[in-house]
């Protein structure tokens, strides 16, 4: 009998620590999906927010608050995959497209809000071997669920590439 209680035990255990949410995303946020793909000529609305320093990265940020303007946007974006459901009475979604090399793709690595600046932190990481990659440039956008009440006074997204920073403001 105590074989049945130890096992039970040890199988509840590691239940709650695998279903445990309790990492920086907390339900804050979540990694929907990533493409290589960006909004294509078709879609002139959506135009890329430009950096005026060096380097003259361009991103292209959006945001969804609605079933309607997230189907729009996936198809604007070119998504090629089946679209993810996404319960819009708890989360908006952002559409955040950025230009990586095509050896080396970009991932979030942390994200976090600054509630103080109105604005979420983005931080991509690529490869640290940076002299492996190619200097193509390379479509990607990732898709990123938001806690709604948590982010809806955001209005800026702060997403460091490459060590530089830049506030871009989310459409």
């Amino acid at each position: 009998m105590s074989y049945w209680k130890s096992t039970l035990f040890l199988v509840v255990l590691l239940l709650s620590i695998g279903c445990s949410n309790s990492g920086p995303q907390s339900g804050q946020y979540d990694l929907i999906a990533s493409e290589k793909t960006l909004p294509s000529w078709d879609h002139i609305e959506i135009v890329p927010f430009e950096r005026e320093e060096v380097p003259h990265y361009q991103y292209w940020v959006k945001k969804a608050t609605t079933q309607g303007e997230y189907e729009n946007l996936w198809d604007a974006f070119g998504f090629e995959k089946q679209m993810p459901y996404t319960n819009f009475e708890e989360k908006d979604v952002l559409f955040l497209g950025v230009h990586e090399s095509g050896s080396c793709p970009y991932e979030i690595e942390k994200m976090e809000l600054l509630s103080d600046d109105g604005a979420i932190k983005v931080q991509l990481i690529g490869p640290s071997d940076v002299e492996a990659c190619t200097d193509d440039a390379t479509p990607r956008t990732f898709l990123i669920g938001l806690a709604k009440e948590k982010f809806k006074n955001v209005e800026d997204a702060i997403i460091v590439q490459g060590g530089t920073e830049t506030k871009v403001p989310i459409n």
